[in-house]
């Protein structure tokens, strides 16, 4: 899954996405479109400080194949 860049897509709306910020921090984040803000469980951010967003990947399947 590639990054997107803000500027050039924005997720759907409240769906929550992996974020980097120009600070480098990775979280798990999702826009407010009537905010124009990018929010967390902890943290908030004007949409100019998020640089990258991607789809959350799925969780890795570590189980063993019989």
């Amino acid at each position: 899954m590639p990054w997107i860049r803000p500027q050039d897509q924005m997720p759907e709306e409240a769906t929550p996405v992996l974020i980097t910020d120009v600070e480098g921090l990775q979280i798990v984040a999702w826009y407010i479109t009537n905010l124009d803000m990018w929010r967390s469980e902890n943290y908030s951010w004007w949409p100019r400080e998020v640089t990258y967003w991607m789809s959350i990947p799925q969780p890795l399947n570590t189980k063993l194949n019989p």
